[in-house]
């Protein structure tokens, strides 16, 4: 049942994605999300959408394939060719299936900007399901964006960069004295804008 997106289609099936000593199949689906899609739109609708195809994929698995379909990748676009390129997966817990979080591992990617993170993370091959949350992971980003962050900070600070800031108009001779100080507050001011 399509429901809410009548053009979703199945596009195949990785019939074998190891993660330990099982095997994680994975669905692949391309659903055509309506005239335009943003970053925000309709990100809860997609997500109960390939909750109930996986649960479909559960209850009449291919035939050839073996493992349950706990996982799948969903690519929701639109008629301007933009596209959100999610992971939605699954753990038991008892009897029950525990959901990855709607808002996480996912990428929405606009066509003619540079989608930076989206083609790094993208570049590498998925030889396991490790491998493809890990491309997918949100901590991991996380830490990258820290990390660059850090490094851009340590090289602002090094005696060498002619990273400034006027203390005092009138004299030069103090520019870098409060460096560190400075360097946070503005590192910190940008990440507010950023995140508003």
């Amino acid at each position: 049942n399509a429901g809410d997106f009548p053009k979703a289609r199945i596009v195949g099936y990785v019939q074998t994605l190891p993660d330990s000593d099982i095997n994680r199949p994975l669905l692949v689906m391309s659903v055509y999300a309506g005239e335009q899609i943003s970053e925000r739109s309709s990100r809860r609708k997609q997500f109960d959408f390939a909750r109930k195809q996986l649960l479909a994929a559960i209850d009449k698995p291919p035939a050839k394939v073996k493992g349950l379909f706990t996982q799948g990748l969903f690519a929701f676009h639109d008629k301007a060719g933009n596209f959100r390129l999610s992971l939605v997966s699954a753990r038991a817990d008892g009897k029950k299936l525990v959901y990855s979080d709607f808002k996480r591992q996912s990428f929405f990617i606009r066509p003619g900007l540079n989608n930076k993170t989206f083609r790094a993370r993208m570049g590498s091959a998925f030889g396991t399901y490790g491998d493809l949350t890990a491309a997918f992971s949100v901590e991991t980003l996380t830490k990258e964006f820290y990390n660059s962050l850090f490094a851009w900070y340590e090289r602002a600070m090094a005696p060498e960069s002619n990273v400034t800031f006027p203390n005092d108009l009138t004299r030069d001779d103090d520019d870098r004295t409060q460096l560190a100080e400075h360097l946070i507050r503005l590192i910190t001011r940008l990440m507010f804008i950023w995140f508003i």
